[in-house]
């Protein structure tokens, strides 16, 4: 199957994707250069810099990490000319945190406390809807769980496709799963927190539909204005093919 992701080679990072090119199911296609999903931004390079902002246009950045990781490792882009940074840590309890950790909460479990902080998912779209002109990046630590929640939730709204939106969460782990400190932490807490697979994200949108019965409802529950949303579109899709 063809892998539904386009990477973006960095420097300092190794899960930074362009939401660009994927068919929907109305026969548009999302446009490249408008949204990015990542994982951290705190190791950068000045090169890194250069072609978000020269290439991409990069004007928003969303760091949805813990306060405490932010403030650890700070996100280089924050502090970028140019560039409207926002911290909007997903409100998730540190017993929910540890039970993640030791295996105890599966991992779509957790997605699901995620899908009902429509506060912050909200807050999310709105900003997404604020950014006419230039590229919003959005990120977590690994760019795999919270960045993977507001990926679905985007290419929901587009309508692409749930293989082709399923596919482009699963591939996370393939991009960051080589890497020495991604490989201590699975030594550490064991791989089934760290991988992305097919079935988590399947039952996470399983839950969206069976308690909103439509992703729209759930939209409408998160309080989104349709403006806000149509707006979304807009810039994300080019016209028909």
């Amino acid at each position: 199957m063809q892998k539904k992701y386009n990477l973006i080679k960095l420097e300092g990072t190794h899960n930074t994707r362009d939401l660009g090119g994927m068919v929907t199911l109305d026969n548009t296609i999302t446009k490249h250069k408008v949204f990015l999903r990542s994982d951290n931004t705190h190791k950068i390079t000045k090169k890194d810099v250069d072609i978000l902002k020269n290439q991409y246009n990069l004007t928003t950045v969303l760091d949805f990490r813990f306060v405490h990781e932010s403030e650890s490792d700070e996100d280089r882009l924050s502090k970028i000319e140019g560039i409207n940074y926002y911290n909007l840590p997903f409100v998730t309890s540190a017993e929910v945190v540890a039970r993640m950790m030791n295996g105890t909460l599966p991992i779509y479990e957790v997605y699901k406390k995620m899908i009902e902080s429509k506060d912050l998912v909200r807050q999310v779209f709105e900003i997404f809807g604020s950014n006419k002109i230039g590229c919003t990046l959005f990120h977590c630590s690994l760019g795999k769980d919270r960045t993977g929640i507001i990926s679905m939730l985007l290419l929901k709204l587009a309508n692409v496709s749930e293989e082709d939106i399923i596919e482009n969460y699963a591939v996370s782990y393939d991009l960051i799963r080589e890497l020495p400190e991604i490989k201590t932490l699975v030594a550490q807490y064991g791989e089934s927190i760290f991988i992305s697979t097919r079935d988590t994200m399947e039952i996470t949108i399983k839950y969206i539909k069976q308690k909103y019965t439509n992703f729209m409802n759930y939209f409408v529950a998160c309080g989104i204005n349709n403006t806000v949303l149509e707006g979304i579109k807009s810039r994300f899709l080019q016209n028909k093919i």
